[in-house]
């Protein structure tokens, strides 16, 4: 199959999306189909690096634009021309299916809605309790929707999402792993209550590192040996840090030095208070086999389960954060049997296993239309 994915989301843009796309696209070509990356060409600093094995096959259509949205970062690609630029590269390629990512949102998704002849696939990455723009364009958006046989969802907070406004058919297909990547490599764990804590993410207000280190701030006064390991960056990024002796702020890190910080840490951490449609950091850490403790919302509980491979507490409660952390930090049998349930969940989020499934969709779209 000749096959185009469409995002807003990609590489050297650091993000959940942008690895969906890297990771589904390189598996699609392992299996044979010839696959292309419609994209921007991104202006960041101390972005996540290009894979130099998918550049060949991407088209960059023109700059993005960056600006706050939902509780974190939103990027447009923007350039006088777009259209036809877009227009002449669906011509050139002749794409069988041409798959959106986030197709709801402006500009290069609905702009590819518009104007591919091909057939369409959407999926939809993002939660949220309530979305005014789908609710003020609603007659617009949904005329596009119906040019999509088939809507994925990567959960069902996703899926649920988008039911609200738009009552369709959708299908998960859950986000993918790299298993061999992040496997762990027989991290030795620290003593109870002299742990390294782990928190890995965007550093904006929806991720919850606020949340994080208020609750640090009361634990680390029982266990003055506990450390917290900060990886990321954005408009947080200074959040407090100079007060906070047992805390390091690492900035963006990728590949390796990524996996690193994961195998070395002994409980990862995930406080986000809210707009999560799935948590691909929870797969990371589940597939480095350790023990999580994350809020207890739509998108987290969909991949991970209370008591059985994570501890989950109250969203945007730092007390019973801590709470939650006490307990994990002072439990070594405990924290063996929640990494051992993570290990075995997390199988089935293998990309090979995500991206069987979704050529299976694209395979049965082209049999009804032929």
């Amino acid at each position: 199959m000749k096959i185009a994915q469409v995002t807003e989301f990609f590489a050297p843009w650091s993000g959940g999306i942008g690895e969906h796309v890297a990771h589904l696209s390189r598996e699609l070509r392992r299996r044979g189909h010839d696959v292309r990356i419609l994209t921007s060409r991104f202006r960041v600093a101390g972005g996540a690096p290009v894979d130099p094995d998918l550049e060949p096959y991407t088209y960059r259509l023109g700059p993005n634009v960056a600006f706050p949205y939902n509780g974190g970062m939103a990027s447009v690609t923007y350039r006088l021309g777009l259209p036809r630029l877009l227009d002449e590269v669906l011509a050139r390629e002749s794409f069988d299916i041409v798959h959106i990512h986030n197709p709801a949102t402006p500009v290069l998704p609905l702009l590819a809605l518009d104007r591919s002849p091909a057939v369409n696939v959407g999926t939809f990455h993002s939660y949220h309790p309530t979305e005014r723009m789908l609710v003020w364009w609603h007659a617009v958006l949904r005329e596009r929707l119906s040019r999509m046989p088939l809507c994925i969802a990567v959960s069902p907070a996703a899926r649920d999402a988008f039911t609200r406004y738009f009552n369709r058919d959708y299908e998960i297909v859950p986000n993918g792993i790299d298993l061999q990547k992040f496997s762990p490599n027989g991290h030795h764990p620290a003593p109870d209550g002299e742990q390294s804590l782990l928190f890995v993410g965007h550093l904006v207000p929806k991720k919850g590192l606020g949340v994080l280190l208020e609750a640090f701030d009361q634990l680390v006064q029982e266990f003055p040996r506990l450390r917290l390991d900060v990886v990321g960056d954005g408009p947080l990024r200074g959040l407090g840090a100079p007060a906070r002796s047992r805390v390091t702020f690492h900035g963006s890190l990728h590949g390796e030095a990524l996996v690193e910080m994961y195998r070395a840490c002994d409980v990862f951490v995930a406080p986000s208070i809210g707009h999560e449609s799935f948590g691909i950091t929870l797969l990371e850490a589940m597939a480095a086999g350790k023990p999580i403790v994350a809020a207890r919302i739509p998108g987290y509980s969909d991949v991970v389960r209370d008591e059985r491979e994570a501890l989950l507490h109250a969203t945007a409660d730092p007390r019973d954060l801590r709470d939650v952390l006490r307990r994990m930090v002072t439990d070594a049998g405990l924290r063996r049997t929640l990494a051992a349930g993570g290990r075995v969940r997390v199988q089935q989020y293998a990309w090979p296993t995500v991206a069987a499934a979704v050529e299976r969709h694209y395979e049965k779209l082209l049999r009804e239309r032929t």
